[in-house]
């Protein structure tokens, strides 16, 4: 019966048989993903048939390509400023590493990872980092990203990462932050164009940071943490603009006086003191014009008043008093009526 290495562990290896069933053997000198040939147990009845399928499904498996094992599902990137790639099977096992700077390589140089689960490379890789050093004085920054055809696979690996990792900086106390992001394929083509860049690394520099995609190869050098900061930085020098906008529409229609207490320059102190002055005739001015309209106005009641009691007092003088056509017939001997004078017919 033929069956297929899925796992090494020390001296043991698990193997994945043509019945469905999994079996120990010993590793020896064997690979995860190699076919090898085991001896067959006889069944019968339902067992023979079950055996039968399970069989036929191994040979579909195995010609279509058992080496399905040897081909990336999905891809994570571990970034401090060592960067390492790592390539992973539907089997989340590592089958594939590059170490994208000479600080990754640093890394790896003493790590044994391939085949093993996604999750103990990359807190074993955390591991190592601490113990280069890479998280002392002030601590470090460790950014986790993954790529998967969909989503949300990336999504929940990129999450279950990052707990493990958490959990493992609390375990040993590590001075350092942990974030977790997925990226898309067009990050890991642009970043594979860039010497010492990973698909995470590049992401924070072109969609967080901001840089145009020309010149993210400028950061290729640049820590993690340092790239972090800069992220931090832009963000709040962005909120306090936004808070300082609002402030600036909130006080639009208010005029503030400044207070007492509040310095004023010479010239200002001089400009206000001449506002001051220039008040304070043009109210006097407003008031001398003001006392005399009603000066006017009480001349003008008063000859009115007094013409009124003239008239009041000589009321028959006012009868009395000929018209002008009658002045001009008494001049000329004749009163009115066409009659004349007594004085006339007398004579």
């Amino acid at each position: 019966m033929k069956a297929t290495i899925v796992e090494i562990r020390g001296q043991r290896a698990v193997v994945l048989k043509e019945d469905g069933s999994f079996e120990k053997m010993k590793a020896c000198n064997h690979s995860i993903g190699e076919v090898v040939t085991m001896k067959e147990k006889r069944n019968s009845g339902m067992g023979r048939f079950a055996s039968m399928a399970a069989a036929a499904l191994f040979a579909v498996l195995l010609g279509g390509g058992a080496y399905t094992y040897g081909l990336a599902d999905y891809y994570v990137s571990v970034d401090v400023n060592p960067g390492i790639m790592l390539e992973v099977n539907r089997f989340d096992r590592v089958i594939g590493v590059e170490a994208v700077n000479e600080d990754g390589a640093e890394v790896l140089n003493e790590l044994d990872i391939e085949n093993r689960n996604i999750t103990e490379v990359v807190t074993l890789t955390v591991d190592r980092i601490a113990e280069l050093g890479y998280f002392e004085e002030e601590g470090g920054e460790i950014l986790i990203s993954a790529l998967a055809k969909e989503n949300e696979d990336a999504e929940e690996t990129a999450e279950e990462l990052e707990e493990a990792v958490q959990e493992e900086i609390e375990e040993d106390q590590l001075n350092t932050e942990v974030t977790s992001k997925v990226v898309g394929y067009e990050m890991v083509q642009a970043a594979r164009e860039i010497e010492g860049m990973t698909p995470g690394k590049y992401n924070i520099i072109v969609n967080l940071l901001g840089i145009a995609p020309e010149h993210a190869s400028e950061y290729a050098d640049t820590s993690i943490k340092e790239i972090m900061k800069e992220v931090k930085a832009a963000r709040e020098a962005e909120e306090s603009e936004m808070e300082v906008e609002e402030e600036a529409v909130d006080q639009t229609d208010l005029v503030e006086e400044p207070s007492e207490d509040q310095e004023e320059t010479p010239a200002k102190q001089q400009e206000k003191k001449l506002e001051k002055e220039e008040r304070k005739t043009q109210k006097e001015s407003e008031k001398a014009l003001e006392k005399q309209l009603k000066e006017a106005e009480k001349a003008t009641r008063k000859e009115a008043s007094e013409k009124e009691r003239e008239d009041r007092k000589n009321p028959a003088d006012e009868k009395d008093k000929d018209t002008p056509e009658e002045s001009e017939r008494k001049s000329n001997g004749k009163v009115p009526g066409g009659l004349e004078k007594e004085e006339n017919n007398g004579r």
